[in-house]
Protein backbone atom coordinates (compact mmCIF):
# COMPACT_ATOMS: atom_id res chain seq x y z
CA UNK A 1 0.00 0.00 0.00
CA UNK A 2 1.48 3.44 -1.15
CA UNK A 3 0.76 6.59 0.97
CA UNK A 4 1.74 9.74 0.37
CA UNK A 5 3.32 11.82 2.09
CA UNK A 6 1.61 15.47 3.75
CA UNK A 7 2.70 18.58 2.53
CA UNK A 8 2.10 20.02 6.06
CA UNK A 9 4.37 17.21 7.36
CA UNK A 10 7.78 17.25 4.79
CA UNK A 11 7.35 21.40 5.75
CA UNK A 12 7.58 20.73 9.55
CA UNK A 13 11.35 18.78 8.93
CA UNK A 14 12.30 20.88 6.23
CA UNK A 15 11.94 23.34 9.27
CA UNK A 16 13.23 21.40 11.63
CA UNK A 17 16.60 20.55 9.68
CA UNK A 18 16.47 24.85 9.31
CA UNK A 19 16.44 25.45 13.08
CA UNK A 20 19.00 22.84 13.27
CA UNK A 21 21.42 24.58 10.85
CA UNK A 22 20.76 27.86 12.39
CA UNK A 23 21.42 26.58 15.72
CA UNK A 24 24.70 25.47 14.22
CA UNK A 25 25.32 28.60 12.38
CA UNK A 26 24.68 30.37 15.68
CA UNK A 27 27.35 28.96 17.51
CA UNK A 28 29.84 28.87 14.51
CA UNK A 29 29.93 32.71 14.09
CA UNK A 30 31.02 32.22 18.03
CA UNK A 31 34.24 30.18 17.90
CA UNK A 32 37.34 32.97 16.33
CA UNK A 33 40.49 31.67 13.93
CA UNK A 34 42.27 28.81 15.52
CA UNK A 35 39.80 27.51 17.92
CA UNK A 36 37.54 26.72 14.88
CA UNK A 37 40.26 24.10 13.61
CA UNK A 38 42.14 22.77 16.42
CA UNK A 39 41.14 19.57 17.80
CA UNK A 40 39.53 19.69 21.42
CA UNK A 41 38.61 16.93 24.01
CA UNK A 42 37.06 15.28 24.22
CA UNK A 43 36.17 14.73 20.51
CA UNK A 44 39.99 14.72 19.54
CA UNK A 45 38.75 16.73 16.13
CA UNK A 46 37.96 20.56 15.86
CA UNK A 47 34.39 21.96 15.70
CA UNK A 48 35.23 22.27 12.02
CA UNK A 49 36.06 18.74 11.23
CA UNK A 50 32.20 17.94 12.79
CA UNK A 51 30.68 20.89 10.94
CA UNK A 52 32.36 19.92 8.01
CA UNK A 53 30.92 16.44 8.19
CA UNK A 54 27.34 17.63 9.05
CA UNK A 55 27.28 20.04 5.66
CA UNK A 56 28.39 17.18 3.71
CA UNK A 57 25.94 14.89 4.51
CA UNK A 58 23.14 17.96 3.24
CA UNK A 59 25.28 18.23 0.05
CA UNK A 60 24.78 14.42 -0.33
CA UNK A 61 20.97 14.72 0.03
CA UNK A 62 20.72 18.14 -2.05
CA UNK A 63 22.81 16.17 -4.98
CA UNK A 64 20.91 12.88 -4.26
CA UNK A 65 18.11 14.64 -5.18
CA UNK A 66 18.51 15.61 -8.42
CA UNK A 67 20.09 11.56 -9.61
CA UNK A 68 17.44 9.80 -7.08
CA UNK A 69 20.58 8.41 -5.22
CA UNK A 70 22.14 9.72 -2.23
CA UNK A 71 25.46 8.45 -1.46
CA UNK A 72 26.72 9.67 1.77
CA UNK A 73 30.09 7.83 1.42
CA UNK A 74 30.56 9.85 -1.89
CA UNK A 75 31.12 13.29 0.18
CA UNK A 76 33.15 16.00 -1.31
CA UNK A 77 34.28 16.76 2.36
CA UNK A 78 35.45 20.06 1.77
CA UNK A 79 38.68 20.51 3.74
CA UNK A 80 38.17 24.75 3.86
CA UNK A 81 34.89 23.95 5.60
CA UNK A 82 36.98 22.31 8.89
CA UNK A 83 39.61 25.52 8.93
CA UNK A 84 37.28 28.32 7.74
CA UNK A 85 34.82 29.70 9.78
CA UNK A 86 33.17 31.97 7.16
CA UNK A 87 32.98 28.95 4.59
CA UNK A 88 31.31 26.69 6.89
CA UNK A 89 28.68 29.82 7.12
CA UNK A 90 28.41 30.40 3.65
CA UNK A 91 27.77 26.75 2.97
CA UNK A 92 25.12 26.78 6.45
CA UNK A 93 23.21 29.79 4.74
CA UNK A 94 22.93 27.39 1.30
CA UNK A 95 22.03 24.46 2.75
CA UNK A 96 19.54 26.38 4.68
CA UNK A 97 18.25 28.04 1.44
CA UNK A 98 18.30 24.93 -0.17
CA UNK A 99 16.93 23.00 2.26
CA UNK A 100 13.77 25.49 2.80
CA UNK A 101 13.25 25.58 -0.72
CA UNK A 102 12.27 21.71 -0.63
CA UNK A 103 8.85 22.34 0.95
CA UNK A 104 7.30 21.46 -2.62
CA UNK A 105 9.11 18.48 -3.08
CA UNK A 106 6.96 14.91 -2.15
CA UNK A 107 7.70 13.74 0.86
CA UNK A 108 7.38 10.14 -0.79
CA UNK A 109 9.70 11.05 -3.58
CA UNK A 110 11.91 8.14 -3.59
CA UNK A 111 15.63 7.43 -3.37
CA UNK A 112 18.01 5.39 -3.00
CA UNK A 113 20.35 5.62 -0.60
CA UNK A 114 24.39 4.22 -0.61
CA UNK A 115 25.74 4.31 2.85
CA UNK A 116 28.93 1.73 4.01
CA UNK A 117 27.92 0.20 7.44
CA UNK A 118 30.92 -1.46 7.85
CA UNK A 119 30.28 -4.48 5.98
CA UNK A 120 32.81 -3.82 3.08
CA UNK A 121 30.43 -2.01 0.63
CA UNK A 122 27.84 0.15 -0.02
CA UNK A 123 24.21 -1.35 -0.92
CA UNK A 124 21.92 0.82 -2.33
CA UNK A 125 18.48 0.94 0.04
CA UNK A 126 14.86 2.49 -0.77
CA UNK A 127 14.58 5.51 1.18
CA UNK A 128 12.41 8.46 0.33
CA UNK A 129 13.34 12.63 0.90
CA UNK A 130 11.12 12.47 4.26
CA UNK A 131 12.97 9.59 5.47
CA UNK A 132 16.55 10.82 4.93
CA UNK A 133 15.36 14.63 6.24
CA UNK A 134 14.71 12.91 9.48
CA UNK A 135 17.84 11.36 9.14
CA UNK A 136 19.56 14.47 8.91
CA UNK A 137 18.29 15.96 12.12
CA UNK A 138 19.09 13.24 14.11
CA UNK A 139 22.79 13.36 12.47
CA UNK A 140 23.09 17.04 12.78
CA UNK A 141 21.87 16.59 16.80
CA UNK A 142 24.65 13.60 17.05
CA UNK A 143 27.10 15.92 16.00
CA UNK A 144 26.26 19.25 17.42
CA UNK A 145 26.41 17.11 21.14
CA UNK A 146 30.19 16.94 20.02
CA UNK A 147 30.60 20.12 18.99
CA UNK A 148 28.71 21.46 22.09
CA UNK A 149 31.33 19.71 24.06
CA UNK A 150 34.22 21.53 22.40
CA UNK A 151 32.16 24.30 22.41
CA UNK A 152 32.10 24.61 25.88
CA UNK A 153 35.60 23.99 26.89
CA UNK A 154 35.93 27.20 24.71
CA UNK A 155 33.49 29.39 26.12
CA UNK A 156 31.10 29.51 23.62
CA UNK A 157 27.42 29.95 24.55
CA UNK A 158 24.86 28.10 22.75
CA UNK A 159 20.83 27.79 22.64
CA UNK A 160 18.97 25.52 25.12
CA UNK A 161 18.71 22.28 24.15
CA UNK A 162 22.12 22.70 21.07
CA UNK A 163 22.98 18.85 20.61
CA UNK A 164 19.93 17.23 22.69
CA UNK A 165 17.39 14.92 20.57
CA UNK A 166 14.08 16.43 20.27
CA UNK A 167 12.99 13.47 21.88
CA UNK A 168 15.23 13.66 24.79
CA UNK A 169 14.04 17.87 25.29
CA UNK A 170 10.26 16.29 25.82
CA UNK A 171 10.95 13.60 27.81
CA UNK A 172 12.85 15.72 29.94
CA UNK A 173 10.20 18.12 29.93
CA UNK A 174 7.27 15.94 31.06
CA UNK A 175 9.45 14.92 33.82
CA UNK A 176 9.94 18.37 34.85
CA UNK A 177 6.38 19.29 34.45
CA UNK A 178 5.33 16.23 36.10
Amino acid sequence: MTTTFPKPALVALCDDNDRCLAALSDLVSQIAGANYSRPLTPCDAGIGAHVRHVLDHYDALLQGIKTGVVNYDARARCPETETDADTALDRIAFARHAIRALGDTPGDTPLSVCLDCGTGGTRPTPSTLARELQFLVSHTVHHDALIAAAARTLGATMEDGFGVAPSTLKANASTQAG
